[in-house]
């Protein structure tokens, strides 16, 4: 790909890649993966090159016991979704409430 010589995923960036949710399905990984690429001076793609928001993404491992409660848990949910969101009205449509709900919830959650 892009004439670079990338031939492996790093372990704990597959992790990282197969953890994430992609609201951007398909289309967002494939840009994740291109970037990566153009980026690397290694021949795997590393942690160190994903978007913050991919490389930093709490990987959870099943059965393994977590210290995250439910509010947490929605309240990272929530700026996930709004970040890859073109409009609040697009995320509260994506999380299945109402507009006026999630206005409520970024208040509550201190979202800006």
């Amino acid at each position: 790909m892009n004439g670079k010589s990338v031939t492996r995923i790093a372990p704990e960036s597959m992790q990282r890649l197969q953890s994430y949710p992609w609201p951007g399905n398909v289309r967002e990984l494939a840009n994740t993966i291109e970037r990566g690429v153009i980026l690397s001076q290694e021949p795997a793609l590393e942690v160190s090159i994903l978007p913050p928001h991919i490389a930093n993404y709490k990987v959870t491992v099943p059965g393994e016991e977590s210290s995250d409660n439910l509010a947490e848990v929605e309240k990272r949910h929530i700026q996930n979704v709004i970040l890859h969101s073109p409009s609040l009205e697009e995320a509260a449509k994506r999380l299945g409430i109402d507009p006026a709900t999630l206005w409520r919830k970024r208040k509550k959650y201190s979202i800006d």
